[in-house]
């Protein structure tokens, strides 16, 4: 049976599911009218929501006055959030797959935190590690546990740092932890066989992000996303696939094929993706008109934009957009008091 994800992309998940249902023949949803452009027209004068995650900068914005319902019934099963088109499923089913909106936030918040502690000019103090079990490991209890324990002994070893892990499910029900610990200076050599003994569960392999990489968080929940071609079973459209060059723990790298968002249906109910140590960088952001935003970005192009309308039942009309911008683009760093 071919898994069905709508989280891999910034477009709101009213959008994707809508465009799934209508290819199923669902025709319960003929009162909402939901599209979608990469064309994105905020006027200037607009309030406008802009974030700061290290080197990456978004603004968001919505049409819909706060007065309005912020919410619309679908069916017995989903509902909309008319702030920024997400679907929202009721929760009386006991499956993560089903829970988009809860693995939408998870990726997310995920993602911020990565970006506001991790860009290039701090890329050298950061090492990415990931940890594997040789047995097949299935308990989300004992895996967090298992790496609270090695980072005890990371810090005791090479020093105070900060860490971020994720877990990534594996098709056989194992799991993987992946890593970044992020060091006060440049961070330390760490040789492999040193940190496979103070896991003990298995393999590991400690590598440098690539220095080119202005979207850490980005290139990161990829892996927690995404599945290998080879790996899935059914058939998929061209749309579903991407390619994506992977280095080994040899160093070589591969091109592999993968499906996008295939791997979020094996995350259990309540499962916590991410775990932060208590003294990273937090996502800012403050309100402003989309010109003032404007003015900060100067001449720098978007690196995304998406844009969506919702109508109901010609009663109601929500214009939402979404576009993000990179410092590297901007040619310095914008100074903004929150």
């Amino acid at each position: 049976m071919r898994a069905v994800a709508f989280v891999r992309t910034r477009v709101p998940l009213a959008v994707q599911w809508l465009e799934y249902q209508s290819e199923r023949g669902d025709t319960n949803l003929n009162k909402i009218k939901i599209t979608r452009s990469s064309d994105v027209v905020i006027p200037a004068s607009s309030v406008v929501r802009y974030s700061v995650m290290g080197a990456v900068r978004e603004i968001r914005f919505s049409s819909a006055p706060s007065r309005e319902p912020v919410t619309q019934k679908v069916n017995a099963d989903f509902f909309v959030d008319l702030r920024n088109g997400e679907l929202i499923e009721v929760q009386h089913s006991d499956s993560r797959a089903g829970n988009l909106r809860s693995v939408a936030a998870s990726l997310k918040r995920g993602r911020d935190i990565i970006n506001a502690n991790v860009m290039p000019s701090t890329i050298k103090r950061v090492r990415w590690v990931t940890l594997t079990y040789a047995e097949n490991m299935t308990d989300t209890k004992r895996l967090y546990h298992d790496f609270e324990l090695l980072a005890k002994k990371l810090r005791y070893r090479y020093g105070a740092c900060e860490y971020i892990v994720c877990a990534e499910p594996q098709r056989r029900g194992a799991w993987h932890l992946h890593c970044l610990f992020i060091f006060k200076s440049d961070a330390p050599y760490i040789p492999n066989e040193d940190l496979r003994n103070m896991w003990g569960q298995g393999f590991v392999n400690v590598k440098a992000l690539p220095k080119d990489c202005d979207n850490v968080g980005a290139y990161l929940t990829a892996y927690l996303a995404d599945l290998p071609l080879d790996e899935c079973e059914g058939s998929y459209s061209p749309s579903d696939i991407k390619e994506a060059e992977i280095e080994g723990a040899d160093g070589k790298k591969t091109v592999k094929r993968f499906v996008k968002g295939a791997r979020l249906h094996m995350y259990p109910v309540g499962m916590q993706i991410f775990r932060f140590s208590r003294g990273l960088q937090k996502p800012e952001s403050v309100e402003m008109t989309y010109a003032d935003a404007k003015k900060i970005l100067g001449s720098a192009k978007p690196r995304y934009s998406s844009a969506t309308t919702i109508e109901i039942d010609d009663k109601y009309k929500n214009a939402i957009a979404y576009e993000q911008y990179n410092i590297s683009d901007i040619g310095c760093q914008d100074e903004i008091s929150f």
